[in-house]
């Protein structure tokens, strides 16, 4: 959990917070000797800890603060959201104010157009969780896969790429694939 995640759960609780008392939180979390990347609270499986922000607050981040507003909750509410892809046969879901609002299989995730549109109806930008079980190979060890590149630990189909639309990134010199939803 980032600091800027405990200070959303800070205005979820307290409401709006002023410069000069978002600055004291930070400087209290630095002072504690907490990493940045901290989880500074454990999820359970009945409670998603997070707070949304809104499509404005997000499209003004970097990249670099956009991925981290995805990659934070899902590994703090990790069995959470596993539950929920179970109980809805998921292979994603979006989640706002820690309830799954809407949710689906590979061919029928939002465009980017109707994702939009929801994100202003809404007021906030949900997180979006994809299902890393959708598409398994039984005996992935043995696979042909791994004998080629013996870091891989998944291979997604192209179907599931054009309709996701993440940015990927490949480093060939250390083998690595990155991806990214923006």
């Amino acid at each position: 959990m980032t600091q800027e995640t405990v200070i959303d759960n800070i205005r979820q609780r307290l409401g709006p917070l002023n410069n000069q008392a978002e600055q004291a939180v930070k400087e209290v979390l630095e002072m504690l000797g907490l990493p940045r990347e901290m989880a500074l609270f454990k999820s359970s499986e009945e409670t998603f800890i997070g707070a949304n922000v809104s499509p404005a607050e997000y499209e003004a981040w970097s990249r670099e603060e956009r991925l981290q507003y995805q990659t934070a909750p899902e590994k703090t509410n990790a069995r959470w959201i596993e539950r929920k892809m179970q109980e809805l046969r998921a292979a994603w879901i979006m989640v706002i104010d820690g309830k799954v609002v809407l949710n689906g299989s590979l061919t029928d995730y939002p465009s980017d157009d109707e994702f939009d549109a929801f994100c202003e109806k809404i007021g906030k930008f949900p997180f979006v969780f994809i299902n890393s079980r959708v598409l398994m190979i039984e005996d992935w060890q043995s696979s042909p896969f791994v004998a080629i590149n013996p870091q891989r630990t998944a291979l997604v189909g192209r179907k599931a790429f054009l309709k996701l639309q993440p940015v990927v990134h490949l480093d060939f010199a250390s083998r690595q694939t990155e991806l990214e939803y923006v």
